[in-house]
């Protein structure tokens, strides 16, 4: 899915940020030159996501050992959630439809992004949105093609996002365990750190393994450019009968592809508010085979 305008101008100003705390100006002022060219020479038809791992290599040409602040925001996500996820696992199983709950909650963690929102992801206001996480609704028409693919599925693939968020996915993997034990589930990582997204330490750490199959996508970018995917991932994608996906990255990088994907998302940005016409923040179930006309080039 090509990237739009809004997309450049937060590729750029998460770049930006950056590089700002850096001391030399020299190197800040060349790092930041690379920057834009990197963005004026994308490929036609790449998603947002596609750039990242460009500039994670600019950025260590100039700031080889500057330390990756991702790396405790994800540790500290994770454990966060996981101590929130027995009163939550026991919401789930006591709710009237656990693995709607599931799905509640599972979206609400797509809040946990640094990407989107940098320092200013606030769990106080995390803690608010699970709280009323089962009242926000769930498109009930895919919801219900989603219950039906899943009585027939033999193979399911949980297409992960960000660390932290993989605690909450996991109760929908708990679900599927207890009540289609008939499925074999598989969720798949990112093969290397890209932002705040899960790898396979983050997933083993949540608990995910005790469900399901792990593996990564074996890239770098923080999203399912399936050009760019491992042999693991591609055939984990190719043979699922059911695939749900988190995250917006994951959804710009995969949409149209034809494939059996439930998206499960907020819509955290402009581009994204635009394209489904909704409010900020507004919790989204689309699947990939009927999703609707919606403007890709905001």
């Amino acid at each position: 899915m090509q990237f739009g305008f809004t997309c450049a101008e937060c590729l750029m100003r998460m770049q930006l940020d950056r590089i700002r705390g850096q001391q030399d100006s020299e190197k800040k002022l060349a790092c930041a030159k690379e920057f834009f060219f990197i963005l004026a020479n994308a490929p036609d038809g790449v998603a947002a996501p596609y750039l990242i791992p460009h500039f994670d290599a600019a950025y260590r040409r100039y700031f080889p050992l500057a330390s990756d602040p991702q790396q405790l925001l994800k540790q500290r996500s994770g454990e966060i959630l996981l101590e929130r996820l027995p009163r939550l696992r026991e919401a789930v199983f006591s709710a009237e439809d656990p693995l709607l709950a599931a799905l509640q909650y599972s979206r609400i963690g797509n809040y946990i992004d640094f990407a989107a929102f940098g320092n200013d992801v606030d769990f106080g206001k995390l803690d608010a949105l699970l709280d009323s996480a089962q009242t926000y609704p769930v498109d009930s028409a895919e919801y219900a093609c989603f219950r039906r693919d899943l009585e027939t599925a033999r193979s399911f693939l949980l297409v992960c996002d960000n660390a932290g968020e993989i605690v909450l996915d996991r109760l929908v993997l708990e679900v599927l365990a207890r009540d289609f034990p008939q499925i074999s589930l598989t969720a798949c990582v990112r093969g290397a750190p890209a932002l705040n997204d899960a790898l396979r330490e983050d997933a083993e750490a949540a608990g995910i393994g005790r469900f399901a199959r792990i593996i990564d996508n074996g890239s770098a970018i923080p999203g399912m450019e399936l050009e760019h995917l491992g042999s693991e991932a591609r055939d984990a994608l190719d043979t699922a009968d059911v695939i749900l996906s988190k995250g917006q990255a994951n959804l710009e990088t995969m949409l149209g592809c034809g494939k059996n994907i439930y998206y499960l998302f907020l819509c955290k940005c402009v581009r994204f508010t635009q394209m489904f016409r909704v409010p900020a923040m507004t919790g989204m179930l689309v699947n990939d085979r009927r999703v609707g006309p919606i403007d890709i080039l905001a």
